[in-house]
């Protein structure tokens, strides 16, 4: 997956799609092989659903994976609030869940890559930052587990 917009939105609202904000944050994201086909199959549905009410687009390819209707061109971006909308729909469903901010996800998806072993170098140039040292400031919450790991690493180096 290729990174190099982002979506920025007026105060009127409408969105904008400008460059990222700096030279790193333009990179290219490994996916796996199960999710690239989970959303093309997603793209592949929405394009079925277009043809299936009439609407010919001459740039299918252009066509965003998660948008605000089939019905529109203009508009199609999601607002940018929107995962918190729905996030705040599930809460009513479920009150004692915790909250979770959208940037919320990013922290936490960097905390599991470094706990499955990614190197922080990795996933610090997944997330798009230049320096290793903002990942390890602000996005890498060393969980449980990995206190866990290091202290039995430590244990089986000192021959406990």
């Amino acid at each position: 997956m290729d990174v190099n917009k982002t979506l920025a939105e007026l105060k009127s609202g409408e969105p904008l799609i400008q460059d990222t904000k700096t030279e790193s944050s333009d990179r290219i994201v490994k996916i796996d092989n199960k999710t690239c086909q989970l959303l093309k199959e997603w793209k592949n549905h929405i394009i079925q659903q277009k043809l299936s009410l009439g609407i010919r687009d001459k740039h299918f390819d252009n066509n965003v994976v998660f948008s605000n209707s089939v019905l529109y061109r203009d508009r199609q971006y999601l607002y940018k609030s929107y995962p918190n909308h729905v996030m705040e729909k599930v809460k009513r469903h479920f009150p004692d869940m915790k909250m979770i901010r959208v940037h919320d996800f990013r922290k936490t998806n960097a905390s599991l890559l470094f706990e499955s072993g990614a190197s922080i170098k990795d996933v610090s140039q997944r997330l798009g930052h230049k320096s290793t040292k903002i990942t390890t400031d602000i996005y890498i919450k060393v969980t449980q587990t990995k206190q866990d790991e290091t202290a039995e690493k430590f244990s089986q180096y000192m021959a406990f």
